[in-house]
């Protein structure tokens, strides 16, 4: 029976909602490209953001605002160093600022607000 597929049965999932295409992956919660990768924890809904290379960009959910961003150590553990000044907001799009790209490569836990 190896190699025939299984149809799902029950309630669609948000396992089911991922895509791939080779080049970029998009979940529910998740994104990662050459120029990005964020998730957002499920029950605080903290963004854990890496910024790879320039032109990165981190879509906010409707209405979600910054509260704080702080650089993340080698365990994703926040630390005192805000970084939200190095972060350029426009509208629900969040990208490093052109001068911040010695920021490239290190983690970022963004706290937002919500409507």
């Amino acid at each position: 029976m190896a190699g025939i597929p299984i149809p799902p049965f029950g309630k669609a999932t948000e396992a089911d909602l991922r895509q791939w295409d080779g080049k970029v992956y998009k979940s529910p919660r998740s994104y990662a490209s050459e120029k990005v990768i964020y998730s957002r924890h499920a029950l605080t809904q903290e963004l854990f953001v890496v910024f790879r290379k320039p032109g990165g960009i981190v879509r906010l959910q409707p209405g979600e605002k910054i509260r704080e961003a702080k650089l993340a150590d080698d365990w994703f553990q926040s630390t005192d160093k805000d970084v939200r000044s190095c972060l350029r907001v426009e509208g629900n799009k969040v990208q490093l600022k052109s001068d911040a790209t010695h920021l490239l490569g290190i983690g970022i836990r963004m706290v937002l607000i919500r409507p």
